[in-house]
Protein backbone atom coordinates (compact mmCIF):
# COMPACT_ATOMS: atom_id res chain seq x y z
CA UNK A 1 0.00 0.00 0.00
CA UNK A 2 1.56 3.23 -1.19
CA UNK A 3 -0.05 5.59 1.30
CA UNK A 4 0.07 4.72 4.99
CA UNK A 5 -2.76 7.11 5.76
CA UNK A 6 -5.09 5.41 3.28
CA UNK A 7 -4.21 2.03 4.75
CA UNK A 8 -4.74 3.27 8.30
CA UNK A 9 -8.10 4.86 7.43
CA UNK A 10 -9.28 1.66 5.72
CA UNK A 11 -8.41 -0.33 8.84
CA UNK A 12 -10.30 2.14 11.03
CA UNK A 13 -13.43 1.87 8.86
CA UNK A 14 -13.18 -1.92 8.78
CA UNK A 15 -12.81 -2.38 12.52
CA UNK A 16 -15.70 0.03 13.18
CA UNK A 17 -18.19 -1.89 11.04
CA UNK A 18 -16.99 -5.32 12.16
CA UNK A 19 -17.05 -4.43 15.87
CA UNK A 20 -20.53 -2.92 15.44
CA UNK A 21 -21.85 -6.26 14.19
CA UNK A 22 -19.78 -8.28 16.66
CA UNK A 23 -21.17 -6.65 19.81
CA UNK A 24 -24.85 -6.53 18.85
CA UNK A 25 -25.40 -9.83 20.63
CA UNK A 26 -24.87 -8.11 24.00
CA UNK A 27 -28.30 -6.48 23.74
CA UNK A 28 -29.96 -9.69 22.55
CA UNK A 29 -29.18 -12.36 25.15
CA UNK A 30 -32.74 -12.21 26.51
CA UNK A 31 -34.08 -12.24 22.94
CA UNK A 32 -32.05 -15.37 22.15
CA UNK A 33 -33.50 -17.00 25.24
CA UNK A 34 -37.05 -16.26 24.08
CA UNK A 35 -36.53 -17.14 20.40
CA UNK A 36 -34.88 -20.50 21.00
CA UNK A 37 -36.58 -21.36 24.33
CA UNK A 38 -33.38 -21.73 26.31
CA UNK A 39 -32.14 -20.46 29.70
CA UNK A 40 -30.42 -17.12 30.14
CA UNK A 41 -27.13 -18.87 30.94
CA UNK A 42 -27.37 -20.91 27.73
CA UNK A 43 -28.19 -17.81 25.69
CA UNK A 44 -25.25 -16.00 27.26
CA UNK A 45 -22.93 -18.77 26.06
CA UNK A 46 -22.80 -17.12 22.63
CA UNK A 47 -20.20 -14.78 24.16
CA UNK A 48 -18.03 -17.80 24.93
CA UNK A 49 -18.63 -19.21 21.45
CA UNK A 50 -17.42 -15.95 19.93
CA UNK A 51 -14.22 -16.28 21.94
CA UNK A 52 -13.78 -19.92 20.90
CA UNK A 53 -13.90 -18.72 17.30
CA UNK A 54 -11.32 -16.09 18.11
CA UNK A 55 -9.09 -18.63 19.83
CA UNK A 56 -9.17 -21.13 16.97
CA UNK A 57 -8.38 -18.38 14.47
CA UNK A 58 -5.35 -17.26 16.47
CA UNK A 59 -3.76 -20.69 15.94
CA UNK A 60 -4.18 -20.23 12.20
CA UNK A 61 -3.04 -16.60 11.92
CA UNK A 62 0.68 -17.34 11.56
CA UNK A 63 0.07 -20.03 8.94
CA UNK A 64 -2.23 -17.82 6.89
CA UNK A 65 0.17 -14.88 7.22
CA UNK A 66 2.92 -16.86 5.49
CA UNK A 67 0.63 -17.68 2.55
CA UNK A 68 -1.53 -14.59 2.06
CA UNK A 69 -0.72 -10.88 1.85
CA UNK A 70 -1.93 -8.53 4.55
CA UNK A 71 -4.63 -7.03 2.31
CA UNK A 72 -5.68 -10.54 1.29
CA UNK A 73 -6.12 -11.43 4.96
CA UNK A 74 -8.21 -8.32 5.54
CA UNK A 75 -10.47 -9.24 2.61
CA UNK A 76 -10.75 -12.80 3.91
CA UNK A 77 -11.71 -11.52 7.36
CA UNK A 78 -14.38 -9.16 6.03
CA UNK A 79 -15.79 -11.91 3.78
CA UNK A 80 -16.10 -14.25 6.79
CA UNK A 81 -17.79 -11.46 8.74
CA UNK A 82 -20.32 -10.96 5.92
CA UNK A 83 -21.17 -14.66 5.84
CA UNK A 84 -21.61 -14.78 9.63
CA UNK A 85 -24.00 -11.80 9.62
CA UNK A 86 -26.35 -13.39 7.09
CA UNK A 87 -25.99 -16.80 8.75
CA UNK A 88 -27.11 -15.40 12.11
CA UNK A 89 -30.06 -13.70 10.42
CA UNK A 90 -31.38 -16.96 8.92
CA UNK A 91 -30.61 -19.31 11.85
CA UNK A 92 -33.65 -21.33 12.91
CA UNK A 93 -31.96 -23.23 15.75
CA UNK A 94 -29.64 -22.28 18.57
CA UNK A 95 -27.05 -24.74 17.25
CA UNK A 96 -26.97 -22.95 13.89
CA UNK A 97 -26.79 -19.60 15.69
CA UNK A 98 -23.77 -20.65 17.74
CA UNK A 99 -21.98 -21.93 14.62
CA UNK A 100 -22.52 -18.53 12.98
CA UNK A 101 -21.18 -16.75 16.06
CA UNK A 102 -18.14 -19.05 15.98
CA UNK A 103 -17.38 -17.85 12.44
CA UNK A 104 -17.94 -14.24 13.46
CA UNK A 105 -15.46 -14.62 16.32
CA UNK A 106 -12.90 -16.09 13.91
CA UNK A 107 -13.39 -13.19 11.50
CA UNK A 108 -12.84 -10.45 14.05
CA UNK A 109 -9.84 -12.30 15.49
CA UNK A 110 -8.16 -12.41 12.10
CA UNK A 111 -8.84 -8.75 11.42
CA UNK A 112 -7.83 -7.61 14.89
CA UNK A 113 -4.50 -9.45 14.93
CA UNK A 114 -3.49 -8.60 11.37
CA UNK A 115 -4.35 -4.92 11.64
CA UNK A 116 -2.97 -4.46 15.17
CA UNK A 117 0.35 -6.04 14.24
CA UNK A 118 0.65 -4.00 11.07
CA UNK A 119 -0.10 -0.74 12.87
CA UNK A 120 2.62 -1.63 15.38
CA UNK A 121 5.10 -2.20 12.54
CA UNK A 122 4.14 0.95 10.66
CA UNK A 123 4.42 3.38 13.54
CA UNK A 124 7.17 1.98 15.78
CA UNK A 125 7.60 4.00 18.95
CA UNK A 126 4.17 5.58 18.44
CA UNK A 127 2.52 2.16 18.39
CA UNK A 128 0.73 2.64 21.73
CA UNK A 129 -0.93 5.85 20.55
CA UNK A 130 -2.06 4.44 17.19
CA UNK A 131 -3.12 1.13 18.70
CA UNK A 132 -5.27 3.00 21.22
CA UNK A 133 -6.87 5.01 18.42
CA UNK A 134 -7.48 1.77 16.49
CA UNK A 135 -9.05 0.11 19.52
CA UNK A 136 -10.84 3.36 20.28
CA UNK A 137 -12.53 3.12 16.88
CA UNK A 138 -13.31 -0.50 17.76
CA UNK A 139 -14.92 0.89 20.90
CA UNK A 140 -16.95 3.39 18.89
CA UNK A 141 -18.34 0.53 16.82
CA UNK A 142 -19.03 -1.49 19.93
CA UNK A 143 -20.81 1.31 21.76
CA UNK A 144 -23.00 1.88 18.71
CA UNK A 145 -23.67 -1.80 18.09
CA UNK A 146 -26.33 -2.42 20.78
CA UNK A 147 -28.37 0.62 19.65
CA UNK A 148 -29.54 -1.00 16.42
CA UNK A 149 -30.98 -4.24 17.85
CA UNK A 150 -32.42 -2.31 20.81
CA UNK A 151 -34.26 0.05 18.45
CA UNK A 152 -35.50 -2.87 16.37
CA UNK A 153 -36.81 -4.70 19.43
CA UNK A 154 -38.51 -1.55 20.76
CA UNK A 155 -40.21 -1.21 17.36
CA UNK A 156 -41.62 -4.70 17.75
CA UNK A 157 -39.60 -6.10 14.84
CA UNK A 158 -37.58 -9.31 14.65
CA UNK A 159 -34.08 -8.90 16.15
CA UNK A 160 -32.62 -10.75 13.14
CA UNK A 161 -33.20 -7.67 10.99
CA UNK A 162 -30.24 -6.00 12.72
CA UNK A 163 -27.89 -8.67 11.33
CA UNK A 164 -29.34 -8.32 7.83
CA UNK A 165 -28.66 -4.57 7.95
CA UNK A 166 -25.02 -5.00 9.00
CA UNK A 167 -24.61 -7.84 6.49
CA UNK A 168 -25.65 -5.57 3.62
CA UNK A 169 -23.39 -2.76 4.88
CA UNK A 170 -20.48 -5.20 5.16
CA UNK A 171 -20.98 -6.32 1.56
CA UNK A 172 -20.46 -2.70 0.52
CA UNK A 173 -17.29 -2.58 2.68
CA UNK A 174 -15.97 -5.75 1.06
CA UNK A 175 -16.62 -4.38 -2.44
CA UNK A 176 -14.86 -1.09 -1.60
CA UNK A 177 -11.86 -2.97 -0.21
CA UNK A 178 -11.54 -5.10 -3.36
CA UNK A 179 -11.73 -1.98 -5.56
CA UNK A 180 -9.05 -0.29 -3.43
CA UNK A 181 -6.73 -3.28 -3.84
CA UNK A 182 -7.22 -3.37 -7.60
CA UNK A 183 -6.44 0.34 -7.92
CA UNK A 184 -3.33 -0.07 -5.77
CA UNK A 185 -2.08 -2.96 -7.90
CA UNK A 186 -2.74 -1.01 -11.09
CA UNK A 187 -0.67 1.91 -9.80
CA UNK A 188 2.42 -0.20 -9.03
CA UNK A 189 5.31 -0.14 -11.55
CA UNK A 190 6.23 -3.51 -13.05
CA UNK A 191 9.51 -2.74 -14.75
CA UNK A 192 12.90 -3.73 -13.35
CA UNK A 193 16.21 -2.03 -13.82
CA UNK A 194 19.42 -4.06 -14.16
CA UNK A 195 17.68 -7.11 -12.72
CA UNK A 196 16.82 -5.23 -9.53
CA UNK A 197 13.43 -4.29 -8.13
CA UNK A 198 12.47 -0.63 -8.29
CA UNK A 199 12.11 1.26 -5.03
CA UNK A 200 8.30 0.84 -4.79
CA UNK A 201 8.67 -2.88 -5.42
CA UNK A 202 11.30 -3.19 -2.72
CA UNK A 203 9.01 -1.35 -0.29
CA UNK A 204 6.06 -3.59 -1.13
CA UNK A 205 8.15 -6.73 -0.89
CA UNK A 206 9.31 -5.70 2.56
CA UNK A 207 5.76 -4.99 3.65
CA UNK A 208 4.58 -8.38 2.39
CA UNK A 209 6.95 -9.94 4.93
CA UNK A 210 5.42 -8.12 7.85
CA UNK A 211 3.22 -11.04 8.82
CA UNK A 212 5.70 -13.81 8.09
CA UNK A 213 7.52 -15.42 10.95
CA UNK A 214 10.34 -16.01 8.51
CA UNK A 215 11.07 -12.29 8.77
CA UNK A 216 12.01 -12.57 12.46
CA UNK A 217 15.54 -12.85 13.76
CA UNK A 218 15.04 -16.23 15.38
CA UNK A 219 11.84 -17.49 13.70
CA UNK A 220 10.03 -17.49 17.04
CA UNK A 221 6.43 -18.65 17.17
CA UNK A 222 4.08 -17.14 19.71
CA UNK A 223 4.46 -20.31 21.78
CA UNK A 224 8.20 -19.79 22.11
CA UNK A 225 7.64 -16.17 23.19
CA UNK A 226 5.91 -17.48 26.30
CA UNK A 227 9.30 -18.68 27.55
CA UNK A 228 9.73 -15.06 28.58
CA UNK A 229 8.17 -14.68 32.01
CA UNK A 230 7.50 -11.03 31.20
CA UNK A 231 5.48 -11.99 28.12
CA UNK A 232 3.64 -14.63 30.12
CA UNK A 233 2.73 -12.04 32.75
CA UNK A 234 1.35 -9.71 30.06
CA UNK A 235 -0.64 -12.60 28.61
CA UNK A 236 -2.20 -13.45 31.99
CA UNK A 237 -3.22 -9.80 32.32
CA UNK A 238 -4.82 -10.03 28.85
CA UNK A 239 -6.64 -13.23 29.86
CA UNK A 240 -8.13 -11.48 32.87
CA UNK A 241 -9.05 -8.31 31.01
CA UNK A 242 -10.76 -9.96 28.04
CA UNK A 243 -12.54 -12.25 30.48
CA UNK A 244 -13.72 -9.12 32.27
CA UNK A 245 -14.65 -7.38 29.01
CA UNK A 246 -16.69 -10.29 27.63
CA UNK A 247 -18.37 -10.83 31.00
CA UNK A 248 -19.49 -7.20 31.16
CA UNK A 249 -20.61 -7.27 27.51
CA UNK A 250 -22.58 -10.48 28.01
CA UNK A 251 -24.34 -9.91 31.32
CA UNK A 252 -24.38 -6.27 32.35
CA UNK A 253 -27.52 -5.44 30.36
CA UNK A 254 -29.29 -8.41 31.96
CA UNK A 255 -27.99 -7.27 35.36
CA UNK A 256 -29.78 -3.94 35.06
CA UNK A 257 -32.93 -5.55 33.72
CA UNK A 258 -33.20 -8.34 36.27
CA UNK A 259 -31.35 -7.09 39.37
CA UNK A 260 -32.41 -3.44 39.25
CA UNK A 261 -35.72 -3.83 37.38
CA UNK A 262 -34.52 -1.34 34.77
CA UNK A 263 -35.43 -3.19 31.57
CA UNK A 264 -36.31 0.06 29.78
CA UNK A 265 -32.70 1.27 29.87
CA UNK A 266 -30.88 -2.06 30.09
CA UNK A 267 -30.21 -2.11 26.34
CA UNK A 268 -28.18 1.09 26.66
CA UNK A 269 -25.87 -0.35 29.29
CA UNK A 270 -23.24 -1.72 26.92
CA UNK A 271 -23.45 1.43 24.80
CA UNK A 272 -22.39 3.45 27.83
CA UNK A 273 -19.67 0.93 28.67
CA UNK A 274 -18.21 1.08 25.16
CA UNK A 275 -18.64 4.85 25.00
CA UNK A 276 -16.42 5.09 28.06
CA UNK A 277 -13.98 2.59 26.58
CA UNK A 278 -13.72 4.45 23.28
CA UNK A 279 -13.28 7.83 24.99
CA UNK A 280 -10.57 6.42 27.28
CA UNK A 281 -8.67 4.92 24.37
CA UNK A 282 -8.89 8.06 22.25
CA UNK A 283 -7.82 10.29 25.15
CA UNK A 284 -4.79 8.14 25.96
CA UNK A 285 -2.56 9.39 23.08
CA UNK A 286 -3.44 12.99 23.95
CA UNK A 287 -3.17 12.96 27.74
CA UNK A 288 -1.41 9.85 29.03
CA UNK A 289 1.05 8.50 26.44
CA UNK A 290 3.96 10.19 28.25
CA UNK A 291 3.41 8.16 31.43
CA UNK A 292 4.90 4.74 32.17
CA UNK A 293 2.46 2.26 30.62
CA UNK A 294 2.64 -0.28 33.45
CA UNK A 295 2.10 2.26 36.22
CA UNK A 296 -0.76 3.87 34.33
CA UNK A 297 -2.51 0.51 33.93
CA UNK A 298 -2.08 -0.32 37.62
CA UNK A 299 -3.69 2.97 38.60
CA UNK A 300 -6.72 2.71 36.30
CA UNK A 301 -7.38 -0.94 37.16
CA UNK A 302 -7.28 -0.36 40.91
CA UNK A 303 -9.71 2.55 40.58
CA UNK A 304 -11.98 0.42 38.37
CA UNK A 305 -11.98 -2.38 40.94
CA UNK A 306 -12.98 0.04 43.70
CA UNK A 307 -15.86 1.41 41.59
CA UNK A 308 -17.18 -2.07 40.81
CA UNK A 309 -17.06 -3.21 44.40
CA UNK A 310 -18.85 -0.05 45.50
CA UNK A 311 -21.44 -0.78 42.81
CA UNK A 312 -22.68 -3.80 44.77
CA UNK A 313 -24.66 -1.40 46.95
CA UNK A 314 -26.04 0.72 44.08
CA UNK A 315 -29.79 0.36 43.53
CA UNK A 316 -30.43 3.32 41.19
CA UNK A 317 -30.20 2.36 37.52
CA UNK A 318 -28.94 5.78 36.35
CA UNK A 319 -26.12 5.69 38.90
CA UNK A 320 -25.21 2.15 37.81
CA UNK A 321 -25.04 3.24 34.17
CA UNK A 322 -22.70 6.08 35.18
CA UNK A 323 -20.54 3.56 37.03
CA UNK A 324 -20.45 1.33 33.95
CA UNK A 325 -19.43 4.29 31.78
CA UNK A 326 -16.57 5.08 34.16
CA UNK A 327 -15.58 1.40 34.15
CA UNK A 328 -15.21 1.50 30.38
CA UNK A 329 -13.43 4.87 30.47
CA UNK A 330 -10.77 3.58 32.85
CA UNK A 331 -10.36 -0.04 31.84
CA UNK A 332 -10.66 0.23 28.05
CA UNK A 333 -6.96 0.95 27.52
CA UNK A 334 -5.94 -2.46 28.90
CA UNK A 335 -5.94 -4.61 25.79
CA UNK A 336 -4.30 -2.20 23.29
CA UNK A 337 -1.63 -1.29 25.84
CA UNK A 338 -1.01 -4.98 26.61
CA UNK A 339 -0.49 -5.57 22.88
CA UNK A 340 1.84 -2.57 22.81
CA UNK A 341 3.85 -3.90 25.75
CA UNK A 342 4.17 -7.29 24.06
CA UNK A 343 5.28 -5.76 20.74
CA UNK A 344 7.75 -3.55 22.61
CA UNK A 345 9.20 -6.67 24.21
CA UNK A 346 9.51 -8.51 20.88
CA UNK A 347 9.60 -5.82 18.15
CA UNK A 348 11.02 -8.23 15.56
CA UNK A 349 7.94 -10.47 15.86
CA UNK A 350 4.89 -8.27 16.30
CA UNK A 351 2.56 -10.90 14.84
CA UNK A 352 3.75 -13.55 17.28
CA UNK A 353 3.56 -11.11 20.18
CA UNK A 354 0.06 -9.97 19.20
CA UNK A 355 -1.02 -13.58 18.78
CA UNK A 356 0.32 -14.51 22.21
CA UNK A 357 -1.67 -11.72 23.89
CA UNK A 358 -4.75 -12.47 21.78
CA UNK A 359 -4.80 -16.19 22.49
CA UNK A 360 -4.81 -15.60 26.23
CA UNK A 361 -7.43 -12.89 25.77
CA UNK A 362 -9.65 -15.33 23.91
CA UNK A 363 -9.22 -17.94 26.65
CA UNK A 364 -10.34 -15.38 29.19
CA UNK A 365 -13.36 -14.53 27.06
CA UNK A 366 -14.30 -18.22 26.95
CA UNK A 367 -13.81 -18.99 30.63
CA UNK A 368 -15.13 -16.01 32.53
CA UNK A 369 -18.58 -15.46 30.93
CA UNK A 370 -19.41 -19.08 31.73
CA UNK A 371 -17.98 -18.68 35.24
CA UNK A 372 -19.96 -15.47 35.77
CA UNK A 373 -23.16 -17.18 34.62
CA UNK A 374 -22.67 -19.92 37.21
CA UNK A 375 -21.80 -17.35 39.90
CA UNK A 376 -25.01 -15.43 39.28
CA UNK A 377 -27.19 -18.55 39.23
CA UNK A 378 -25.83 -19.80 42.55
CA UNK A 379 -24.79 -16.62 44.38
CA UNK A 380 -27.10 -13.94 43.00
CA UNK A 381 -26.61 -11.09 40.55
CA UNK A 382 -24.39 -9.07 42.87
CA UNK A 383 -21.65 -11.65 42.42
CA UNK A 384 -21.16 -10.31 38.88
CA UNK A 385 -19.76 -7.03 40.20
CA UNK A 386 -17.64 -8.75 42.83
CA UNK A 387 -16.10 -11.11 40.27
CA UNK A 388 -15.33 -8.23 37.89
CA UNK A 389 -13.79 -6.14 40.67
CA UNK A 390 -11.50 -8.98 41.76
CA UNK A 391 -10.39 -9.50 38.15
CA UNK A 392 -9.35 -5.85 37.90
CA UNK A 393 -7.27 -6.17 41.07
CA UNK A 394 -5.56 -9.27 39.68
CA UNK A 395 -4.67 -7.42 36.48
CA UNK A 396 -3.11 -4.64 38.57
CA UNK A 397 -1.14 -7.33 40.40
CA UNK A 398 0.21 -8.69 37.10
CA UNK A 399 1.41 -5.25 36.04
CA UNK A 400 2.98 -4.64 39.45
CA UNK A 401 4.85 -7.94 39.08
CA UNK A 402 6.03 -6.83 35.64
CA UNK A 403 7.47 -3.63 37.11
CA UNK A 404 9.24 -5.42 39.93
CA UNK A 405 10.87 -8.01 37.68
CA UNK A 406 12.53 -5.63 35.23
CA UNK A 407 13.76 -8.71 33.43
CA UNK A 408 15.70 -8.66 30.19
CA UNK A 409 13.51 -8.60 27.08
CA UNK A 410 14.69 -11.95 25.76
CA UNK A 411 15.26 -15.16 27.66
Amino acid sequence: MKNKKILLFSMYVTIFIVSFGFIMYSALVSAFSGTYQISLAEAGSVGSVLCVGQLVMIFLNDLLAEKISRIGLMILGVAAHVISMFWIAVSTSFGSLTAAFFLNGAAISLLNVVMSAYISDLFGEKRNSYLNIFHGVYGLGSLSGPLLPTAILVSGLDWKISYLVIGVLSVALLAAMIILVRKEKASQPTEKKNGRKTAPQVENAAQEQVYSLKNTKEGRTFFSLLKSSGMLTICVAALLFMGFDMTVSTYMSSYLGLALNAASVAGLTITFYWTGSAVGRLLYPVLFAKYDTRKYLIMVNVITAVLLLLGVGVKISSLMILLIFLTGLLSGVNFPLEIGLACEMFPENSVGATNAVSIFGSLGGIIFPMLAGQFMEHMGYKSLLILCGVMMLLIAGCLLLLIKKREELYV
